[in-house]
């Protein structure tokens, strides 16, 4: 599991005790430096904690990346986020890359 986004720390150390192996990235940099397996994603799942849109300048290349790296994204609000303006603006590029929004899935 990948988990992307300034927030993250917060929940290493549940995941950690359930022996989840994970991959936390803070930033773009950090993501843009993750291997990449040429046959296809390198993560399963991915969890994005996206910024407020105060820091939204990165939206597009971390989901490009993503993009790359996951069979499966999970969208979270970071904190400060307006899940109302910001969720919308994400879902279609996340559409033109392939990835469709998923609202029978509940997140446990």
């Amino acid at each position: 599991m990948l988990l992307v986004g300034g927030d993250v720390g917060q929940f290493v150390e549940h995941w950690h005790e359930e022996k989840v192996k994970t991959t936390l990235c803070q930033s773009l940099a950090e993501l843009k430096a993750l291997p990449q397996n040429g046959n296809g994603p390198s993560f399963d799942l991915a969890i994005w904690f996206y910024p407020p849109d105060a820091e939204s300048a990165n939206d597009n290349p971390i989901l490009q990346r993503l993009s790359t790296l996951v069979d499966h994204l999970i969208l979270i609000p970071g904190a400060g986020a307006d899940v109302a303006k910001r969720r919308p603006r994400l879902v279609l590029p996340l559409a033109a890359l392939g990835f469709l929004p998923d609202y029978d899935c509940e997140v446990v």
